[in-house]
């Protein structure tokens, strides 16, 4: 009977790996047996070390059954399938995902990575709810500027990305050496040759826009290259000092002479409103400056080579207000947060978990584990570092059963089931044999 329940066990072992042979993260089981119990008939003999002597015997003994002898988890790596939800996850190499359970403390780990999002925007396991944890991080340009322990990871929807002023901007490109200067009107004055336009944002974030226009020198130095910058507000009703008469000279490799000061490329400006009693900018003023505010311009990579002019210009810092408008987690588990103003951060962590013997772990539902004493205790870390593997956003680890191997199993335990029946029942007729000689 023993015999017979053993293989009950390991055809339900069996049956539970095809029955989750599409389970997500699922890892499947082997059962292996042992002989029960031996009884002795007779023991070994020593033989006689010389010749004429006796020879030894080995040891008489019939086998009293069979039993389970272990249960036995898979832990390998299996396939990971592409399912275009971003909150999908799967670990490509060793580790776990770590969940909160509930509304409690406890701690449990999965490599089914289907989450989704909650009303609330916490990243959680779906079916269950529990949440998915992870580091926050305190730098916002740090990724490894995690602090304190691990916690729930949460897509904040109200987030935004507060406003700030910008300081520094730069001119960058090429101005063309064989430029000319144009000629000039009824006025005297010539027309640029070339435009750039800056946009830059106040404490507010309301952008400001300032034309940039390039006049090549009236009588041109083939050995100091001379352009001149004037900077003006695109809108009448603000105003910009320091920006007039801007020189730069370059030499005869066409890059930019300044000292090491930064005399002769870098440039502050000061924007301000216009003057309000000025007759042209009377009328409705839409926008404009709560404080006056200073930039310097840098003119550093701006060269004169040969080639088309395309100077450009552009901010280094500085942005306007902006809503939370996307997300995503890259293969070292950080967690970027964009916004509509096209500035990012990273926000947050993925956290992953090891074990010194994974399949030492206690399976619970819902395709999790939790520490059992043989599993040794958890390490708790960040992916794609030391033994912990990367994490793949899109992508749903699927079960590791070999549905082919299962099979097999399922006909060789079906084969030992039957044929430990047909010893019962064998047995069984001849103690009956046995009965009827005695009558």
């Amino acid at each position: 009977m023993a015999a017979l329940r053993s293989h009950q066990t390991r055809l339900d072992v069996v049956g539970n790996n095809i029955a989750n042979v599409n389970s997500l993260g699922f890892k499947s089981s082997r059962v292996t047996f042992k002989e029960m119990y031996n009884q002795s008939m007779r023991a070994a003999s020593t033989p006689s070390p010389v010749a004429g002597g006796v020879g030894g015997m080995n040891p008489m003994q019939v086998g009293l059954g069979v039993r389970v002898g272990s249960i036995d988890q898979n832990m390998s790596a299996s396939n990971i399938e592409n399912t275009g939800f971003k909150s999908d996850m799967a670990v490509d190499g060793r580790g776990f995902f770590v969940l909160r359970v509930g509304d409690s403390s406890q701690l449990i780990y999965t490599r089914a990575g289907n989450f989704t999002r909650d009303g609330a925007g916490f990243l959680v396991h779906t079916g269950t709810g529990n949440r998915l944890q992870g580091y926050l991080l305190s730098n916002p340009e740090d990724d490894s500027s995690i602090s304190g322990s691990v916690t729930d990871i949460q897509v904040p929807f109200s987030d935004f990305y507060p406003p700030s002023a910008t300081t520094i901007a730069e001119i960058f490109g090429n101005l063309n050496h064989l430029t000319l200067p144009n000629e000039a009107n009824e006025e005297g004055e010539r027309d640029k040759n070339w435009l750039a336009t800056l946009d830059v944002y106040d404490r507010l974030g309301q952008r400001h826009t300032i034309l940039c226009e390039f006049f090549q020198a009236e009588e041109p130095d083939p050995e100091n290259p001379t352009w001149r910058v004037v900077m003006t507000m695109a809108s009448p009703w603000e105003a910009i000092d320091g920006g007039e008469d801007i020189e730069l000279t370059f030499d005869t490799n066409g890059q930019l002479i300044y000292d090491e000061t930064g005399e002769g490329r870098y440039y502050t400006v000061t924007l301000s409103n216009g003057d309000p009693d000025d007759p042209e900018t009377a009328g409705l003023r839409v926008g404009g400056f709560t404080e006056e505010m200073e930039l310097i311009i840098d003119f550093g990579k701006l060269t004169q080579l040969a080639g088309k002019t395309d100077a450009l210009a552009r901010r280094l810092n500085g942005n306007e207000y902006g809503n939370l408008s996307n997300w995503e987690v890259d293969e070292n588990g950080v967690m970027t947060l964009y916004y509509s103003n096209g500035e990012s951060r990273m926000h947050a962590r993925i956290a992953l978990a090891n074990f010194p013997n994974d399949e030492g772990l206690t399976k619970l539902s819902d395709t999790t584990w939790r520490e059992s004493n043989n599993s040794g205790a958890v390490v708790i870390a960040i992916p794609n570092t030391g033994d912990f593997g990367k994490v793949v956003s899109g992508g749903i680890e699927m079960s590791n059963v070999d549905l082919a191997y299962e099979f097999t199993n399922l006909v060789i335990t079906q084969r030992g089931y039957q044929a430990n029946a047909r010893v019962i029942s064998t047995s069984d007729e001849i103690l009956q044999e046995l009965v009827n000689i005695k009558r």
